[in-house]
C-alpha cells in the first residue's frame, strides 16, 4: 500500500514474476492504449546469468487485465548496455505512426546510445551515439518543443558529462536512418549543468500553462516545455523548467552549447537531505472537466533521505511566469498539492513514473514504480 496525504488507488501490479536483476519498471512510457516498461538489467555484472535488457509493451483490452503484446531487445545483445534504461515515445511525422526511442547508457563502456524502433515490427529507425563518459540515453524525451505546427523534437540526457542534448524533429525526417554522433557535434543544442549530473531526469510537456490558456502574443503557447533534473547538485538535487516557446525565435542552424541555469524559468529544490531531486519526473497535463479547470501537475520524486522509502510530490506547475522563480518542496501547501511516501524503508517509491489515461475519464493517471517492493501503482487524479 501507500502512505499518503491524499487518497490514491492502486489497481494492478505488473511484473511480479520478473527476477529482481531484470530491474523491471526502471523506465515507463505511455503508448496509445497501453504501457511500455523497460527492464534494462543490472548496472554491473553481478551474476553469471545476467540477460541483456529488454522493453515490454502491455495493453489493457476493455474488461480485461494487462496483456503483454510485444518485447524488444537490441541486436546484437549486450548484457551491460542497459537497453531499456530510458524510453521516449513520439509520432513518426512522415507516416503518422508511433516510434519508441530506447536508451542504452552502458553502451561501449559508458558512451551510451539511443535507438528508435517501430514497436510492432521491431524495425530500427536510426540511432544516436554518445561521447566518452556521456551515458547518453540515461534519459529520453520527445515532444513538440517549438509548438504544434513543428515536428516533434528529441532530447537525450548525457548525465556523465552533465548535459542534455536536443535535436530538431526535421533532422530525423530528412535522414531517418542516419547515425548521429555527439563527438562530431551532430546535434542542435546542448545544455550544460553545474556538476550535478544534469540530464539524469528529463521530461517534455505543457508544464507552465493551463488548459484554458487564452494568451495572445507573438509566442506559440502550444509549445511543450522541458523539465530536467540535476540530482547531485547542492547535495539535495535540483530540477529546472525550460519554456518551450523560447525555441520559437532564433531558428539558427548553428550548433549551440548553453548554460541551463541562465535559460531556466523555474528551479525546484527540496528539503529532503540527499534526496536526489530531479532524477525522476512526470507530468499530469492540465484538463477541463465541464466548467472546472484542473491545472497541470508536475510529479517530482526524491529518495526521502537515507531511508530510501521514496517520496513523490505533485506540484501545481500552471503558475509559470517569464521571471525565474525557485519552488521549495515540503509539506502539502499552495504549490505542493499532494505528497506520497513509500510504505517501508528501501521501497524506493517513485524510482520510475509516467502518466496515461489507464482508468478511463478525461484526466490522466499517475503510474509510480516501487521496484524493490516489486510494485507498480496507478494513482487516479
Amino acid at each position: 500500500g501507500l502512505d499518503h496525504q491524499r487518497p490514491g488507488h492502486a489497481v494492478q501490479a505488473l511484473g511480479d514474476q520478473a527476477p529482481a536483476e531484470a530491474r523491471f519498471g526502471r523506465s515507463l512510457a505511455w503508448l496509445s492504449d497501453g504501457l511500455v516498461v523497460g527492464a534494462p538489467g543490472p548496472e554491473a555484472s553481478t551474476t553469471l546469468v545476467s540477460k541483456p535488457g529488454a522493453v515490454h509493451g502491455f495493453s489493457w483490452p476493455e474488461g480485461e487485465g494487462a496483456k503483454l503484446r510485444w518485447i524488444l531487445r537490441s541486436w546484437p545483445p549486450r548484457k551491460l548496455d542497459r537497453f531499456g534504461a530510458a524510453l521516449g515515445v513520439a509520432p513518426k511525422q512522415s507516416l503518422d505512426k508511433v516510434l519508441v526511442a530506447v536508451g542504452a547508457p552502458g553502451f561501449d563502456g559508458g558512451q551510451g546510445r539511443a535507438l528508435t524502433f517501430a514497436p510492432m515490427t521491431a524495425a530500427e529507425h536510426g540511432r544516436i551515439v554518445g561521447d566518452i563518459n556521456d551515458r547518453l540515453g540515461e534519459t529520453l524525451a520527445a515532444g513538440r518543443i517549438r509548438g504544434r505546427a513543428q515536428p516533434a523534437d528529441l532530447v537525450a540526457g548525457a548525465p556523465g558529462n552533465d548535459a542534455i542534448v536536443l535535436w530538431r524533429g526535421e533532422e530525423f525526417i530528412n535522414a531517418p536512418q542516419a547515425v548521429r554522433r555527439i563527438a562530431d557535434r551532430d546535434f542542435t543544442r546542448r545544455y550544460l549543468g553545474h556538476e550535478g549530473d544534469l540530464g539524469a531526469g528529463l521530461i517534455i510537456g505543457a508544464v507552465g500553462r493551463s488548459a484554458n490558456d487564452k494568451q495572445t502574443s507573438d509566442l506559440d503557447h502550444s509549445a511543450a516545455d522541458i523539465v530536467v533534473g540535476s540530482p547531485t547538485q547542492l547535495d539535495d538535487g535540483r530540477a529546472y523548467l525550460l519554456y518551450g516557446h523560447k525555441f520559437i525565435h532564433g531558428e539558427s542552424t548553428t550548433v549551440e552549447d548553453v548554460g541551463v541555469s541562465k535559460n531556466s524559468s523555474a528551479i525546484f529544490e527540496s528539503y529532503d537531505r540527499s534526496g536526489a531531486l530531479g532524477r525522476r519526473l512526470a507530468l499530469l497535463p492540465a484538463h477541463v472537466d465541464g466548467t472546472l479547470e484542473a491545472p497541470a501537475l508536475l510529479a517530482l520524486a526524491t529518495d526521502c533521505g537515507e531511508s530510501n522509502q521514496g517520496c513523490v510530490y505533485l506540484v501545481d506547475a500552471s503558475q509559470g511566469s517569464e521571471k525565474l522563480e525557485t519552488v521549495m518542496l515540503g509539506e502539502v501547501g499552495p504549490r505542493v498539492v499532494a505528497r506520497y511516501k513509500g510504505n517501508g524503508a528501501q521501497s524506493k517509491l517513485g524510482a520510475a513514473m509516467t502518466t496515461g489515461q489507464l482508468l478511463g475519464g478525461d484526466a490522466a493517471d499517475l503510474v509510480v514504480v516501487a521496484p524493490d517492493a516489486r510494485k507498480i501503482y496507478i494513482i487516479q487524479r
